[in-house]
């Protein structure tokens, strides 16, 4: 929950549970050593966006084991899976695709506690709440409607964003520029509500023009520097 698993469907890879389990039945804590905080957390986030389970996952996990000794040992240990955070890559991520980099981006956004449009109250993102957060019908920034008139089909992960059910049918088709401007008029916490999903307002942005390509490679940017920072890149 702390690395913003807030469901299993976010969690990037299954293998990283028992790899964890291990960690705390070797170091027989029921809770992660202060000193070992950091180091883990950078292992969940290097393990995710460098898609190291996506292939001989036993014997990466196996290795990962030996690093966990090394943990608990309190010798030194190195990170340096290598990490994919290419802008190319972030934009060309689809929703209904299965990928690690897909399900670590949503914990990023997921951590950092997603407030709602209107009255900046925060989102919560347990099961009853998002039945299917991978549905192409729901959680758009730029609504599928609007993008199909424009011939674009796709559901990409720089235009998700944690939208409830209720607001999702409110915002319905109306472009970006008509429903953001609403909001900020009407929401005095508006600057912190859209960072807290990692939108751009800047006077720049794509969402007061309805320029969706420009709005994905503005997202996908904050997106970059999000991921740049939990990898200690």
């Amino acid at each position: 929950g702390n690395l913003g698993v807030k469901r299993y469907g976010f969690l990037p890879y299954r293998g990283i549970i028992p790899v964890l389990a291990y960690y705390f039945y070797k170091s027989n804590n029921r809770a992660i050593n202060p000193s070992h905080r950091e180091i883990i957390e950078k292992w969940f986030w290097r393990v995710s966006f460098s898609e190291r389970y996506g292939s001989a996952a036993p014997t990466h996990m196996g290795e990962d084991r030996k690093l966990f000794d090394q943990l608990i040992d309190n010798e030194q240990v190195s990170l340096d899976y290598p990490a994919n955070v290419e802008m190319g890559s972030i934009k060309s991520i689809q929703m209904k695709t299965t990928s690690a980099v897909k399900n670590a981006v949503i914990c990023l956004l997921s951590i950092k506690n997603p407030r709602h449009f209107k009255n900046n109250t925060f989102i919560p993102l347990d099961d009853s709440y998002f039945s299917d957060f991978n549905s192409p019908e729901k959680h758009h920034i730029f609504p599928a409607s609007v993008l199909g008139k424009q011939g674009i089909k796709e559901f990409s992960l720089a235009n998700f964003c944690f939208i409830p059910a209720e607001l999702n049918k409110y915002i319905l088709d109306r472009k970006p520029s008509q429903y953001f401007k609403e909001f900020k008029d009407g929401n005095p916490e508006f600057n912190k509500t859209m960072e807290s999903h990692l939108i751009p307002i800047g006077e720049d942005s794509g969402i007061w023009t309805d320029d969706y390509n420009k709005f994905i490679q503005q997202r996908a940017e904050l997106i970059k520097k999000e991921i740049e920072s939990v990898i200690q890149l």
